[in-house]
């Protein structure tokens, strides 16, 4: 099973291998173009569903990412604004960012270590 996450394991190693992951990506999805993929459709499939497979990590990967910018665009303007209004949005907008991010976090943690029961499937 896996075991609780903690903020301080989201560290430069998960980070490392869901950029390995999101180069993985990259490849695949530049190989499911080539026609000599698609000509293979034994070789296409396997491809695709390893594609498929690690397409939501990825997509987590780029939202997490931009998630992180928008934080710091966030507290920079919190930082350089006395608009009490505006730095109330912005409190409220960051908040949620901070939730989101830290979801996001956890579903990246859970892919880099599955659980006991989706070891036995193939990624």
């Amino acid at each position: 099973m896996n075991t609780k996450f903690e903020l301080e394991d989201f560290n430069a190693r998960i980070l490392e291998r869901l950029q390995q992951t999101e180069d993985r990506f990259a490849e695949l999805e530049k190989m499911l173009g080539d026609p000599e993929v698609l000509a293979d459709q034994s070789n296409y499939q396997k491809i695709a569903k390893e594609f498929s497979d690690i397409s939501p990590a990825v997509e987590t990967l780029r939202a997490y990412r931009e998630g992180i910018r928008q934080l710091a665009e966030l507290e920079t303007l919190l930082a350089d604004n006395a608009d009490q209004e505006l730095c109330s949005l912005a409190k409220a907008e960051w908040k949620e960012l901070k939730e989101r991010k830290r979801e996001q976090e956890q579903h990246l943690f859970d892919f880099v270590h599955p659980k006991e029961e989706d070891k036995n499937q193939d990624i």
